[in-house]
C-alpha cells in the first residue's frame, strides 16, 4: 500500500487523518492490517507482510510478529 508505505517512512499527511478505520498513532500498522484484510493473496501481500511483522517486533509484539511470519510461510512458500 502506497499510503502505509507512506506513514512506515515517516510522512505525516494531515489530509488523511480523516480516514474513519485509522486510528491509532502507527498509522502504517492500521493502514497494513486492512489493507490485508481486503486482499490477504494479494499479489503484494507477502512483501505487505513482511513488512508488518517487523513493524510488529520493532514494537515488541513478538506474537502478533511470529503469527504474521507463520502465515507467510503457510501461504506464500516460494
Amino acid at each position: 500500500s502506497t499510503i502505509g508505505n507512506a506513514f512506515a517512512q515517516g510522512h505525516r499527511d494531515i489530509t488523511l487523518s480523516w480516514m474513519p478505520w485509522i486510528k491509532g498513532k502507527n498509522k502504517a500498522v492500521e493502514i497494513y492490517e486492512t489493507v490485508l484484510k481486503q486482499a490477504p493473496f494479494a499479489k503484494f501481500a507477502p512483501a505487505l507482510k513482511l513488512r508488518l511483522g517487523k513493524m510488529y517486533l520493532a514494537d515488541k509484539k513478538f506474537p502478533k510478529a511470529l503469527n504474521i511470519f507463520r502465515q507467510i510461510l503457510k501461504q506464500h512458500p516460494k
